[in-house]
């Protein structure tokens, strides 16, 4: 935009000279500048139609802190070789409202003979900024022409694309001990997928073909209809948790609800509790999986206002868990998450109720068990072990 801005005035002051001294060779000058920019500006239109760009992420998981290598390739399908190329990077958190924009420059060579594409490569090292989901944006993509005055922005098909990343807190060991109860659970959960219980999960089906001996009542006559065929639905059998570990996100008054306080420094406790409240879940979460024990991890999201519900089987999931994860804000005063997760589900069969509240405190059926610090966080989850 400055370079445009000085064109405009170097055009305009050849133009007021030429005036003053009524020289017809500034005149010449001044319109051979419009041509100039003008046979610019047509050589940008035919490079920039020609263009693609992809960002690639190769690491779909990290920790926190650490950098992780991000390509931008710049794909040139013309002959014409490019001038300055700004692309800008979008990342964005799930957990976290701030966004951050950072701007790349390159250039492409035109294709050569027997090539389908000419390309250029910008290899950069990612820090994030934060845990949780983030999602890596091309937002905006601008053309410069070779003497950089003016730009056109590339079609937003030409550059849609983006990547995942899910950056992980500190995990720290944690002692889980499961009874005789929860074992007991897991066997009989074993037990009750091979008898063929006639208790269904009205909720969770997949659709398949009609065969002989369904029932009617199962039949998807809508899709039916569409398919012409017969469809049925699959319902999939009640499996419960002997753990169900509630976050508890509720306010303790309205008065001191807001955690995204306007104050830095209040900004700032909020974050690292949130990131402490994200380590002890994922730290726990991993114990009880490691121990053999499958649990349900529930919270309440303010942005699709409903309970969710993850199952941990493994460890592996656990990783997964953040993804899940699209807001953690906080409810409001008295917000019984329990109480709606029992609403919506019914559940009637598990072992052990575990609830990790805001204020980091850890309670187990209804008992406080630990009340973490926001440092030192390693040293406190290993002192204590969980008995389920």
């Amino acid at each position: 935009m400055r370079r445009l801005v000085d064109f405009v005035l170097t055009v305009l002051a050849t133009f007021y000279l030429a005036v003053i001294y009524n020289s017809k060779s500034l005149v010449f000058l001044g319109y051979a500048e419009i041509f100039i920019v003008l046979l610019l500006f047509l050589y940008n239109c035919l490079v920039f139609f020609r263009l693609k760009v992809v960002i690639d992420a190769p690491l779909g998981i990290t920790e926190f802190n650490k950098k992780i290598p991000i390509r931008i390739v710049v794909y040139n399908y013309g002959k014409l070789p490019t001038g300055k190329i700004g692309i800008q990077l979008l990342e964005s958190y799930a957990l976290k409202p701030k966004k951050r924009k950072t701007v790349f420059y390159s250039s492409v060579a035109g294709k050569k003979r027997g090539q389908s594409y000419a390309s250029a490569e910008i290899y950069a090292l990612w820090r994030p900024q934060y845990i949780g989901k983030a999602i890596i944006t091309l937002r905006r993509v601008r053309c410069f022409d070779l003497l950089g005055v003016l730009v056109l922005p590339l079609p937003k098909k030409a550059y849609q694309s983006s990547e995942k990343v899910t950056i992980l807190p500190e995990i720290f060991p944690v002692s889980v001990e499961t009874g005789a109860r929860s074992r007991e659970f897991a066997m009989e959960q074993e037990r009750y997928l091979l008898t063929g219980t006639e208790e269904y999960n009205t909720e969770q089906f997949q659709i398949r073909e009609y065969q002989q001996g369904d029932r009617l009542r199962n039949i998807h006559w809508k899709l039916s209809a569409k398919e012409d065929e017969l469809i049925v639905r699959e319902y999939l059998p009640v499996i419960g948790c002997s753990v169900l570990f509630f976050l508890d996100l509720s306010g303790e008054s309205e008065k001191k609800r807001g955690v995204f306080s306007k104050s830095i420094a209040r900004r700032k406790e909020v974050q690292k509790k949130k990131k402490a409240f994200l380590s002890i879940l994922l730290s726990v979460s991993s114990g009880i999986a490691q121990s053999g024990c499958k649990h349900f991890v529930i919270w309440y999201d303010e942005k699709k206002e409903d309970v969710m519900r993850y199952c941990v089987e493994k460890e592996e999931d656990v990783y997964s868990l953040l993804t899940e994860f699209d807001c953690l804000e906080e409810t409001k005063s008295g917000f019984n998450v329990e109480e709606e997760y029992e609403r919506k589900y019914h559940e009637r069969a598990y072992v052990t109720k575990l609830v990790l509240n805001q204020r980091l405190q850890l309670f187990c059926d209804g008992e406080l068990l630990m009340q973490y610090p926001a440092e030192g966080l390693g040293q406190a989850l290993a002192s204590y072990m969980i008995y389920l």
